[in-house]
Parts: structure tokens; C-alpha cells; sequence
């Protein structure tokens, strides 16, 4: 992995510097001025970022930032005094791998590069396939042309279709987890057909968004999508969730039978049993308040 810092304080980051060592990751600790040319010459991974250049007192941060987001994004760390008093641009809020951390705590960020850190190749090579994908959607060109009046939109969806399609058959070979059903976090910004929701009750929308939901909290949407996203509906109609006992008819046990096995991944396999679908759960997600939000 290779981690550019850009901080003009030595001692503010030599733990992040000697943690890279260790781990034998390239690492280059620059100036504000120098991050231009070592930029397009180090081509990091991830960037840990100051904000202010202490040289000339300006805070050269957002503007790097902004560099960063233009020329192709890459996960961003930004290890900062003035942390707490930065307000980013709603489009760099969209990335969750845009972090900001307080100078004085090295160990936050470290954390953080060795998170990122097992999933740097596959980002690496996942930027090649998009080319390569992309490549592949490029060539209906030429059976579009003879299709008159074709909208963007239309134009967008054949393309984005090839490039989903490029995907699927490139990482077929492997069986995905159940969980890869879902798109999470979301994408949508309006709540869609087969959405999850759960709803929570307490004094405030934030109790018990901790803790794993019971069954009955959850509720699958069957509302049409265009119809929630067009405001033509005062009420949303929801499939309600029960117990994973109800898909299979047969109550907890440490030591099923083989029989009751076979039955239940039967059951998974098909994907329904009578009227009931099944849901698998997905790690280490936990809220999703009333009417306020999802995941499909």
C-alpha cells in the first residue's frame, strides 16, 4: 500500500511514518507544495492530509482536496487541528472514506490505514476493470446509431447495463454472501420497492439503534418505487418481517438433524418457503428510523 502524508510537522505524524515501515508500506511525507508532482509520480493509495500549510498560514487542505476529487478519488484521512472546525463540501460528505481526525491522535488514523489496507488491491484492480468495462459498453455505439432519437438517459442505462453485465460475468465464478442482495449503504435518496426498514420505538429516533432489531421491527416496502419518488402516495404498504422459525417451522436447536438441514437449505436455496421469503442479515447494520430510511 502506498500512503502519501502531507503535513509540514514531522513529529505530528512520525508514528504514522514508522507504523508504515513496519508494515512495509511506501510511504512519502511531503509539503503542501511538493503534492502536486508527487501526486501523479507516487500515485497513493491513501492520503492523510493537514489542513493548514504553518509556511504561509493558509489552509491549503481544501484545495488539495479538491485536486484529489478531480483527478480520481482515493480514501482520504484528513489529521488536522482544526479537524472539529471543518465543514466539507456536500459532495466529499457522500464518501465515507473521507475521514477527519484531530492532530494528537495517531492511533486513529493507523487504525484507519490498517482497515483500508486488505482492500487497497481489489480498489487497484477495480479501476482497471471500470477501463476495461467501460471499453466493452463503448462498443454499442455503433448498433445505437442506427436507433433514431435515442435519450441520454436511455444512452446512460444501455451503457451502465453493459458495464453491470461486464461485472456479473467477470465475478461469477464466485459465490457471493447472501448479504450481497442489498445495496448499502444506499444509493437511492428516496425510499424504493423492497427496501428494508425498521422502526423503532423510543423517546428519541436514535434509541436502540445500537442494538440488533427484533423480527417484527423490520418491514419490507412493496410500494412502486416511482410512486414513493413522484410524492403520488400518503402511505407506504410494507410486507411485515417474522421470526427466521416461521421460514422454517422448526424451533432453535444447537444439534439439527440432518433431515432439518437439508430441509432449511432446501428452503434457502429456492429463496421462499409457501408465502414466506427469507432475509439474511447483514453485518453491522443496525438502524434505519421510521419513514426516514433504508436499504434495498
Amino acid at each position: 500500500m502506498r500512503v502519501l502524508i502531507v503535513d509540514d510537522q514531522v513529529d505530528a505524524v512520525k508514528d504514522i511514518v514508522s507504523h508504515c515501515a513496519e508494515y512495509q508500506w511506501e510511504s512519502r511525507l511531503i509539503s503542501f507544495d511538493d503534492f502536486d508532482d508527487m501526486l501523479s509520480v507516487f500515485d497513493p493509495d491513501v492520503i492523510v492530509l493537514d489542513w493548514k500549510d504553518d509556511a504561509n498560514g493558509e489552509l491549503e487542505g481544501e484545495a488539495i482536496i479538491e485536486k484529489i476529487w478531480a483527478t480520481g478519488f482515493k480514501p482520504i484521512i484528513i489529521f488536522s487541528a482544526y479537524a472539529d472546525g471543518i465543514t466539507l463540501d456536500e459532495k466529499f460528505k457522500a464518501s465515507n472514506l473521507i475521514r477527519l481526525q484531530p492532530k494528537g491522535y495517531e492511533a486513529s488514523v493507523i487504525q484507519y490505514l490498517d482497515e483500508i489496507c486488505p482492500f487497497v488491491p481489489t480498489i487497484t484492480n477495480l479501476k482497471d476493470d471500470f477501463n476495461e468495462a467501460l471499453i466493452q459498453a463503448l462498443n454499442s455505439i455503433k448498433m445505437m446509431t442506427a436507433t433514431q432519437s435515442l435519450s441520454s438517459n436511455v444512452i446512460r442505462y444501455v451503457f451502465a447495463k453493459r458495464v453491470s453485465n461486464y461485472f456479473d460475468r467477470e465475478c461469477s465464478e464466485e459465490s457471493p454472501p447472501p448479504w450481497i442482495q442489498y445495496t448499502y449503504p444506499v444509493i437511492c435518496q428516496t425510499l424504493c420497492v423492497c427496501d428494508i426498514i425498521r422502526s423503532i420505538s423510543g423517546q428519541e429516533p436514535t434509541d436502540g439503534i445500537d442494538s440488533i432489531g427484533k423480527p417484527d421491527e423490520y418491514r419490507m416496502i412493496l410500494t412502486p418505487s416511482c410512486d414513493i419518488a413522484q410524492n403520488n402516495v400518503s402511505y407506504i404498504l410494507c410486507a411485515k418481517c417474522y421470526p427466521k422459525t416461521d421460514f422454517h417451522k422448526y424451533g432453535t436447536s444447537t444439534t439439527p438433524s440432518d433431515r432439518q438441514l437439508a430441509s432449511i437449505i432446501s428452503n434457502l436455496n429456492a429463496g421462499y418457503n409457501n408465502s414466506l421469503v427469507s432475509l439474511p442479515s447483514i453485518p453491522n447494520v443496525r438502524l434505519s428510523i421510521g419513514t426516514h430510511g433504508g436499504f434495498g
